[in-house]
C-alpha cells in the first residue's frame, strides 16, 4: 500500500497528457491489478480451505448496521469487520 500511494503521488505531481504522465498511470493500474489479484487468491484459498476441511458450511445474513448501533456489541463488531477486510 504504501508503493501505491508514492506512484499516486509521483503522478499526481506530473502535467497532465504528458508520455511520463501515461507511463505513471499505467504502473498505478499495474499495482491495482497486482493487489486485485492478491486478494482474489487469498479468497480462494481460503474458501478452498473452508469447503475441504468442512461437511457443511451455514452461512448467517447479519444486519451489521443495526448490531454496531448497540453499544454493548458496537467494538466488539466494528474490530471483527476490520480484521476481515
Amino acid at each position: 500500500m504504501k508503493k501505491l500511494a508514492k506512484f499516486q503521488r509521483k503522478f499526481a505531481k506530473t502535467e497532465p497528457g504528458s508520455k511520463r504522465r501515461e507511463r505513471r498511470r499505467l504502473k498505478i493500474a499495474r499495482l491495482h491489478a497486482k493487489i486485485k489479484d492478491i486478494r482474489t487468491d487469498f479468497l480462494h484459498k481460503l474458501s478452498t480451505n473452508l469447503v475441504r476441511k468442512y461437511d457443511t458450511i451455514v452461512l448467517e445474513d447479519l444486519k451489521v448496521s443495526g448490531m454496531i448501533r448497540n453499544r454493548k456489541l458496537a467494538k466488539a463488531i466494528s474490530e471483527t469487520r476490520l480484521e476481515t477486510i
